[in-house]
């Protein structure tokens, strides 16, 4: 998708679904959603992919929603915490600085090799990955169903993971 066509697509408005595909996209339109979220994130991931999620503006972008918004939440559920953080991720240390908007858990051991992953943002719109090691998502800028079935799909592995020694803030 050309970012021509991608500045269309407007949060809660453009109804209908599209396929994103590789780096450059999954990073437009993340960024894209970002940019246009008012109140909640929920995000899913195993590796939490830094090309797509740790870059300078879409930590900018997660940012400024927190700093704008004292009642907005988000919520980072990861597979695999160790590798992440090991590798180092703008968007963890920036959510530890801020940690009053950021909550990081991992999932259970149980749920822990999920094929997918997945994106919503304020309960209308997504970005789901049905293997997370590829790069090709399903987009909806405005799809109430599916993105409160995403987030009850969410809730059901955020309440039954648990917290991480590699994603806690330390404070000296």
């Amino acid at each position: 998708m050309e970012s021509s066509e991608l500045s269309d697509y407007q949060l809660g408005e453009t109804e209908g679904h599209f396929v994103c595909q590789g780096v450059e996209e999954h990073r437009a339109v993340m960024l894209h959603l970002m940019q246009q979220t008012e109140w909640q994130i929920d995000i899913f991931s195993r590796y939490f992919d830094p090309r797509i999620f740790g870059t300078e503006e879409f930590t900018d972008a997660i940012e400024q929603l927190a700093l704008t918004n004292r009642r907005c939440q988000i919520r980072i559920l990861l597979q695999e915490p160790r590798i992440i953080v090991s590798r180092g991720h703008l968007v963890i240390e920036r959510g530890k600085q801020l940690n009053s908007f950021f909550h990081f858990r991992q999932t259970d051991e149980q749920h822990r090799q999920l094929p997918y992953s997945f994106c919503i943002v304020d309960k209308i719109a997504y970005v789901y990955q049905a293997h997370a090691d590829a790069l090709k998502s399903e987009v909806s800028f405005c799809d109430g169903p599916h993105a409160i079935h995403l987030t009850e799909k969410f809730e059901e592995l955020w309440y039954a993971g648990e917290t991480s020694p590699w994603l806690r803030n330390f404070i000296i």
